[in-house]
């Protein structure tokens, strides 16, 4: 609870169309996370934001992280595979991989990643991601919100 992987999936999860078992019960912790923020008098200090995802190794590291939400989740499910049994954290072996679990078409994905160059400038994500990343660098646009429309969130 009130990690950066749990957001971001959160996040991911909020803007899909069907949502798995699992992410529905993410957004019932969420907001139980929430409730209990407000119950502390906590609610009213603000939440720093999660720092956005270029794709890009050539990104300065503290505007944005030079790699893609997939690549992250990637890591995070990784990770959790190689922590010992008695950790905190672990994941099992047997369980299916993280960006299967979220529903990320593996075709689309790979149009979408085939297509990088040409469809994204300096960022990549969902529409709302592009639109967030504009505003925080006083942008109008950001180049992608088509191809991230069609593609970037389509799912099984």
């Amino acid at each position: 609870d009130f990690t950066s992987i749990q957001q971001r999936i959160f996040d991911y999860a909020k803007y899909k169309t069907t949502q798995s078992k699992t992410e529905q019960q993410l957004s019932k912790r969420i907001h139980k996370q929430r409730a209990l923020k407000k119950d502390l008098k906590l609610d009213h200090l603000p939440e720093p934001p999660l720092m956005p995802f270029s794709g890009r190794q050539q990104d300065s590291i503290h505007t944005a992280l030079p790699f893609t939400r997939e690549d992250y989740f990637d890591l995070i499910d990784t990770t959790g595979r190689c922590l010992r049994q008695d950790k905190r954290g672990v994941i099992n072996p047997d369980t299916e991989k993280l960006i299967s679990r979220l529903g990320i078409d593996p075709n689309q994905w790979l149009k979408h990643v085939q297509s990088y160059g040409r469809s994204y400038g300096d960022c990549a994500g969902s529409r709302v991601s592009l639109l967030q990343y504009a505003d925080r660098f006083k942008r109008r646009w950001s180049k992608g919100q088509k191809i991230s429309s069609e593609h970037y969130l389509k799912v099984i």
